[in-house]
């Protein structure tokens, strides 16, 4: 489809037609092609995460919240959003690929990005969860927005594994998913291979808040230790 767009364009610029604003066809040429190199990063970061080879490594949980936060800064800023990080234990370490865990959360904050309106803002807090009996600990990264919300159907549909493989073949799946695409497969597989995990919670006009699991690491060796 990507592919028909740009001939289409193409087509329009080499017949140079006397109602044809060449700047406007460069323009969506420029568009669909970013739109391109996205779909195809996007597929990539989907292999990278499925794949099981993670390069593990103790990290502040921190960390890796606030690289994301970074991240998406601008898209937030130029669609007049504001992100608010409460990190209340950056301090915490975890196991972790701090690559693919921050593209994890910038997934998340994307989407947050997309289904907010100017003015909203987006939440992001980290906090320690050392309920007594939890061996060593998890941390617990939140991410809520002030968007429409989803209804019980979408919330389901988003959590559900099989659906999620096939958002990108079936047009009602995606709808069911609230067109999240190849962004929560990838945050799933993400958050699995950490031996996390991932709840949602949303209704319609109320917002959506995600939360995510992560056990704290239980080694003494502090991050950037490890040689």
């Amino acid at each position: 489809m990507v592919r028909i767009r740009i001939l289409s364009l193409l087509g329009l610029y080499s017949e140079k037609a006397a109602n044809v604003d060449i700047q406007e066809v460069m323009e969506g040429i420029g568009g669909e092609a970013r739109r391109t190199i996205h779909l195809a990063e996007s597929f990539m970061d989907m292999v990278e995460a499925e794949s099981g080879v993670y390069r593990y490594a103790l990290t502040f949980a921190g960390a890796a919240v606030l690289d994301a936060v970074d991240a998406t800064w601008a898209s937030a800023s130029a669609r007049g959003v504001t992100i608010t990080p409460r990190l209340g234990a950056a301090d915490c370490t975890i196991s972790a690929d701090a690559s693919l865990l921050t593209r994890a959360f910038v997934n998340l904050l994307n989407n947050a990005i997309r289904y907010s309106e100017s003015g909203s803002s987006i939440h992001v807090c980290l906090e320690a969860n050392d309920e007594p009996g939890k061996v060593g600990g998890e941390v617990l990264i939140s991410i809520r927005d002030e968007g429409a919300g989803m209804n019980a159907g979408q919330v389901a549909g988003l959590m559900d594994s099989g659906l999620r493989r096939k958002w990108n073949s079936t047009p009602s799946a995606r709808d069911a998913g609230h067109g999240w695409g190849i962004g929560m497969t990838i945050v799933h597989a993400v958050v699995a291979h950490h031996g996390g995990w991932i709840d949602v919670m949303s209704a319609p006009g109320a917002g959506t808040t995600f939360v995510i699991g992560l056990p704290m690491a239980t080694d003494d060796v502090q991050p950037g230790d490890e040689g």
